[in-house]
C-alpha cells in the first residue's frame, strides 16, 4: 500500500501542489483545485456538500492557486517579506 500525504502550511511553496500546467484553462484548474480541497474537507468530515462547486469554494481554490504561483515566481521576496526585511533591486520586480 501506498501511503501519499499532503500538507497545507503558511509558508513559501517550493513544488507545485499539482501542475497547474496540465490544464488548458484557469477555469478547468481553478475547478479541479476546488474538487480536490472539497475533497479533503470531506475526509476531515468538515460537512455535507451540494452537488456543484459554490462560489466561496471557487474563489477559495483561485486564491489558493495564485499564491502557489506567487510563492514559485516571488518566493525569495515573500520569504523576505515575512521576516521582515526590505525587498531592494530585486530583478522579479524590474521591467
Amino acid at each position: 500500500m501506498k501511503v501519499v500525504m499532503l500538507a497545507a502550511t503558511n509558508s513559501t511553496p517550493k513544488v507545485r501542489l499539482f501542475d497547474t500546467r496540465k490544464w488548458g484553462t484557469l477555469g478547468k484548474a481553478v475547478r479541479l483545485t476546488g474538487l480536490v480541497m472539497r475533497f479533503v474537507g470531506k475526509l476531515k468530515g468538515k460537512r455535507v456538500y451540494p452537488e456543484g462547486l459554490s462560489h466561496d469554494e471557487l474563489t477559495t481554490a483561485k486564491l489558493c492557486l495564485t499564491r502557489q504561483e506567487q510563492g514559485m515566481v516571488f518566493g525569495q521576496e515573500l520569504e523576505a517579506l515575512n521576516s521582515g526585511k526590505f525587498v531592494t533591486g530585486s530583478p522579479s520586480f524590474s521591467n
